[in-house]
């Protein structure tokens, strides 16, 4: 494969355009050494292959970001392109902050994502070529407004970018230092995402739906079912909740629970695995998502609790779930 600088030779105007952007953001922004002991990217000879060290994109209490010192807004005048959805609102960055989640890290590669939090492994996510068509075409689907990451999703793959966001400490917290342990990099490497995806579970599941909103839970005997049958009372959905999975084109979801991770199917399509070593790991990502969310996270840190308690079981056990919803 040739290189020419960071960036291996493909035909197409829209791949020089990304990797020209890239290039000025390396040359304007703040930089460290990359994650991962690992050796850069590799593609084939018709790909594009860009590999950064570390970039630093830095928020205010106000939420305004800035890459080496440089107001986003301006950057973003300066290349001709909005990059005003990088920023924050206020009271993101206050519970952020009220959560002391003072930075967040991401090192993609050809394999996955790996993620950081208070330079903490945090789940990664492992990919293919597959796998992460199936995540932008449901993004798509789902009417997912990715700005201007939606053009550099589909070309992830082909990047070596390594991410760190850093938020203000609130007040009277010690600064924590930006470190990362390469192995969950090196990992994304060694995971056998096939492997995963045609494993067969200890116990397979199916909840199908009827246009009423009623559901029949089949694959595990009469005796447990009605052990579970109170809980179970929460999945029933209204009708019009069922015409709003139907309008997005849904017609059934997997869900695969297995020692080292989770694995989502959306119609029968893998999306990329959501890798972990322990649930410590998943259950601060959850604590990420619901500070971030706010108010609007208290179904999420409700459900924490129940969690705890039964994945561990779901993990040892592998289960699989699959729920059909009428069409």
């Amino acid at each position: 494969m040739r290189r020419t600088g960071f960036v291996g030779d493909r035909s197409g105007h829209q791949v020089w355009l990304v990797a020209a952007l890239l290039v000025v953001v390396l040359l304007l922004a703040g930089c460290g050494p990359r994650i991962g002991t690992t050796a850069p990217p590799q593609a084939a000879d018709d790909a594009l292959v860009v590999d950064l060290p570390m970039i630093y994109i830095d928020f205010d209490a106000d939420g305004q970001a800035t890459l080496g010192g440089i107001p986003v807004s301006e950057l973003g005048a300066a290349l001709g392109s909005d990059l005003s959805s990088i920023s924050m609102e206020p009271d993101t960055v206050a519970r952020l902050q009220n959560a002391n989640l003072q930075h967040v890290q991401l090192a993609t590669r050809p394999d996955g994502v790996a993620i950081f939090i208070n330079s903490a492994p945090a789940p990664s996510l492992v990919w293919d070529e597959q796998t992460l068509e199936s995540l932008v075409a449901t993004l798509n689907d789902l009417g997912t407004d990715l700005g201007e990451a939606g053009a550099l999703l589909p070309l992830v793959r082909d990047f070596g970018l390594n991410l760190a966001l850093r938020f203000p400490a609130a007040a009277g917290k010690s600064e924590i230092p930006v470190t990362a342990d390469s192995k969950a990099v090196d990992a994304l490497a060694t995971t056998d995402l096939q492997g995963i995806i045609n494993s067969a579970a200890a116990l397979n599941l199916q909840l199908n739906y009827a246009a009423d909103g009623s559901f029949a839970l089949e694959g595990i005997n009469p005796l447990m079912a009605g052990m579970i049958q109170g809980p179970l009372q929460q999945a029933a959905l209204k009708p019009e909740q069922l015409e709003s999975v139907a309008e997005l084109g849904i017609n059934s979801v997997g869900l695969k629970v297995l020692q080292g991770g989770i694995l989502i199917s959306i119609n029968g399509k893998p999306l990329p695995f959501l890798k972990f070593a322990n649930e410590g790991e998943l259950f601060g990502l959850l604590d990420l998502v619901t500070a971030m969310q706010g108010d609007d996270g208290g179904a999420l840190a409700a459900l924490k609790g129940p969690l705890q308690q039964l994945l561990p079981i779901l993990t040892n056990l592998g289960v699989s779930l699959t729920v059909n919803f009428p069409g």
